[in-house]
């Protein structure tokens, strides 16, 4: 059995979609930070945060597959390991 993960609380932020980079396991985007909803104050607008999306199945069949430069998003995301943000592919919609 695989040990477990730390993981941080839940932080929710709306931001829009810099750069995406598809890769065999999961998706990667850069987000820049318009506001936060929920989570930690050390978002501050205008901010970049990479964030690695998880989710079931084959990564082109994932809903973060379709997200492109621009996007504007809702994302609930937590702190893993103390390395990444991470969110999961059923944890974002589009926002406005």
């Amino acid at each position: 059995m695989a040990p477990e993960r730390r993981v941080g609380e839940l932080a929710v932020v709306v931001g829009r979609v810099e750069s995406v980079t598809r890769e065999a396991y999961t998706v990667k985007i850069t987000l820049k930070v318009l506001s936060e909803e929920k989570g930690s104050p050390r978002f501050q607008l205008g901010d970049a945060m990479g964030i690695t999306f998880s989710g079931i199945g084959e990564v082109s069949n994932w809903r973060a597959y379709s997200l492109k430069k621009g996007d504007v998003i809702r994302c609930e995301i937590r702190w893993v390991e103390d390395t990444y943000w991470e969110a999961f592919d059923d944890g974002w919609s589009y926002a406005g």
